[in-house]
């Protein structure tokens, strides 16, 4: 019998991840996935981080948990196409992560 997490699942790979809707593919320490970018998700963000006090994140995306074989935490160095970054928040509803990086320099 079909449940609500299997039509949720469902429009969470065939609806919000779906490149030809609202994703793109990036390679994230080696694995090509589907994510969403939130710039104004981002703006949002930073704004709070900076009343706060807080760092300010430069890419704030969505993935869905399934494509991670393991969870990713504060802190976690990660490459996102070549490039370095540092997870500095991130939060998780419904099956989809929202990760929010900065650039990391070694």
């Amino acid at each position: 019998m079909v449940n609500f997490k299997d039509f949720l699942e469902a429009d969470i790979k065939n609806t919000f991840f779906n490149v030809n809707e609202f994703a793109s593919e990036a390679v994230i320490n080696g694995s090509t996935m589907k994510i969403v970018e939130d710039d104004h998700e981002l703006v949002k963000y930073n704004l709070k981080a900076e009343g706060e006090g807080l760092a300010r994140g430069e890419l704030l995306f969505y993935a869905p948990v399934s494509a991670f074989e393991e969870k990713p935490f504060v802190g976690l160095r990660v490459r996102v196409d070549k490039k370095p970054y540092e997870v500095l928040d991130i939060t998780e509803s419904l099956g989809v992560y929202s990760i929010v990086l900065v650039g990391f320099h070694s």
